[in-house]
């Protein structure tokens, strides 16, 4: 009778192991990051990956190596605006995930609303930017912003966060050339300068005049992105690849059918130029305790 028992027990234990490992199986699946190129930075993000989705099989295809064969089976992830475009001409009916996208580049592409695709813009939210701004600065309530065609998404979802924390925007439409009455009016109008995540206004050639300026009037500059920090910029929020993975993580452990259509980096860090914190009194400032403040402020 005893035998009889450890028996039906054992063979128990060897049904419930074949389920769980038949479940792990059904749980793996094949992820190809397609990217521009084969790159240091890349194989990074690959090897990183694969490290935290032992389950799952990661592989790496760049654009030239997709082009030359069929379209293998899996979940597809998208690096940058390039892998994008061919993604969509050629492969869009599979499920993807397309980080480092600019929402600018993306607005002539005319994406069908019905394909299994979540785009992660690479911009920081500009609201993000204007509370990081306010919490370095809370007494100065006149914002400038500089915007181009291009932006102006970004300065309506702006606009909204500024009615509700009741900061006045001082706008103005702005080409991206120097000298620029646009520019002096917005610095004379306002006490800080919240800088738009566009290329076209913010980028290498502007940066040293529109900073010298700036400076001149005695106005700071929040944004767009850490290199304009180390340039001279007052801070920023930025995520860097351990925040893109964290948040890629948890889109693959869900449904692609409940994952989002587009979303902003959900983890982020503060960059913060020291130097021009301290020329403003702002002995105090932490970065780390800023980003904090922030995502406390994001959660619902």
């Amino acid at each position: 009778m005893r035998r009889t028992w450890m028996w039906q027990t054992f063979c128990k234990l060897l049904l419930g192991m074949s389920l769980l490992g038949g479940a792990a199986m059904l749980q793996a699946a094949s992820l190809w990051v397609l990217a521009e190129h084969d790159t240091a930075a890349v194989q990074s993000f690959q090897h990183t990956l694969q490290a935290q989705r032992r389950q799952d099989t990661v592989s790496l295809v760049t654009l030239n190596q997709a082009a030359a064969t069929p379209s293998p089976q899996g979940t597809w992830i998208l690096l940058g605006d390039k892998a994008l475009t061919w993604h969509l001409q050629h492969n869009a009916s599979a499920p993807a995930l397309a980080l480092l996208i600019s929402q600018q580049q993306t607005q002539h592409l005319n994406i069908p609303a019905n394909l299994p695709l979540t785009l992660l813009w690479r911009e920081a939210p500009a609201s993000r930017q204007l509370k990081l701004g306010q919490l370095l600065m809370p007494l100065h309530s006149r914002v400038g912003v500089l915007f181009s065609a291009a932006s102006q998404q970004q300065l309506r979802a702006l606009e909204q966060t500024a009615q509700q924390r009741q900061i006045k925007l001082v706008s103005k439409s702005w080409d991206g050339t120097f000298p620029s009455s646009q520019v002096q009016r917005v610095l004379e109008d306002s006490q800080w300068l919240l800088a738009l995540d566009d290329p076209s206004l913010f980028n290498p050639t502007t940066i040293k005049p529109l900073l010298l300026g700036a400076y001149r009037q005695k106005r700071v500059l929040i944004g767009p992105n850490a290199g304009y920090v180390q340039a001279g910029s007052l801070a920023s929020t930025y995520s860097d690849q351990q925040d893109w993975l964290k948040q890629l993580n948890e889109l693959l452990d869900m449904p692609a059918k409940q994952r989002p259509r587009s979303a902003f980096a959900r983890y982020f860090k503060v960059m913060l130029n020291q130097q021009v914190a301290h020329s403003l009194g702002l002995t105090n400032a932490d970065a780390a305790q800023l980003a904090e403040q922030l995502r406390q402020g994001e959660q619902p």
